[in-house]
């Protein structure tokens, strides 16, 4: 087994987080770049998910001679100079209603940047995470939106924050809740400093489930504080085929198990 380890990041497309609507899906596309060749293919997924998948090598470096295993000798190189072994991948997920773009090699991002830009024709900013709600608040001017989500449990069950709501149907308290709160550019204040980390704490003590805040700075680019994300990485256990590729079907299923609760299979 060999482990795949996926990093998320914000995709952030003219200033905001992007909606599915700006993508297209391509069976095979070829991008070339300064050092290597991609073949890209891309795919939606439920409406939810946007899935890249990239198989890339470079002409250079280039060996004049290969060694043969089988036959235990040295060969001249098969492959000309002007050829170029895909022997690389790259697996990329962006997950609409969580506003992550996982990356299977973070080294890519710049590379990112530059293919996306190229292909929506849009500014493109990919970046990590805020690892803490200080540098969040720290960064950010407005509040653009605020979710999150309670569970039916012990925990909640004297939860202030859902006390009014929780049987608006007559049908007793709900399972799972979600609240998803408009502020469309409110500016931050001291007040909803406090606030913010009110409802924080109520993560350390299992009130709720998650917390999406989504909030922009002086420049009106947007940036986002997912509680979920403090160590925002998704490795999974894989085995490679006898080529020592990764199957990216095998990629795929594996990785929306994990986003989706379930076992790396």
């Amino acid at each position: 087994m060999s482990k795949l380890t996926f990093s998320a990041f914000q995709l952030i497309i003219d200033e905001k987080a992007p909606s599915i609507g700006e993508f297209l899906e391509y069976k095979e596309e070829q991008y070339d770049t300064k050092d290597n060749i991609y073949r890209i293919t891309t795919q939606k997924i439920n409406n939810t998910y946007y899935w890249i998948y990239m198989e890339y090598g470079g002409e250079l470096p280039y060996g004049e001679k290969v060694y043969d295993k089988e036959k235990s000798e040295i060969l001249n190189n098969p492959r000309t100079k002007s050829q170029a072994e895909l022997n690389k991948q790259l697996f990329c997920l962006y997950d609409f209603e969580q506003h992550a773009f996982y990356v299977s090699d973070g080294r890519k991002k710049g590379f990112l940047e530059e293919y996306l830009k190229y292909k929506l024709s849009k500014d493109i900013v990919i970046k990590r995470f805020f690892k803490s709600p200080e540098q969040f608040l720290e960064y950010v001017k407005t509040i653009e939106n605020i979710s999150f989500t309670s569970k039916h449990n012990l925990f909640s069950i004297n939860n202030d924050i859902f006390e009014d709501p929780k049987d608006i149907f007559g049908l007793g308290q709900p399972e799972n809740f979600k609240m998803d709160i408009e502020y469309n550019g409110r500016t931050v204040t001291k007040n909803f400093k406090t606030k913010f980390f009110d409802l924080l704490s109520k993560k350390d003590n299992s009130e709720i489930q998650s917390l999406v805040c989504i909030g922009k700075d002086d420049n009106k680019v947007e940036a986002i504080f997912d509680i979920s994300s403090f160590t925002q990485t998704v490795p999974l256990s894989l085995k490679k085929d006898k080529l020592g590729r990764y199957e990216q079907s095998v990629v795929q299923k594996n990785l929306l198990n994990i986003l989706n609760g379930q076992q790396n299979v």
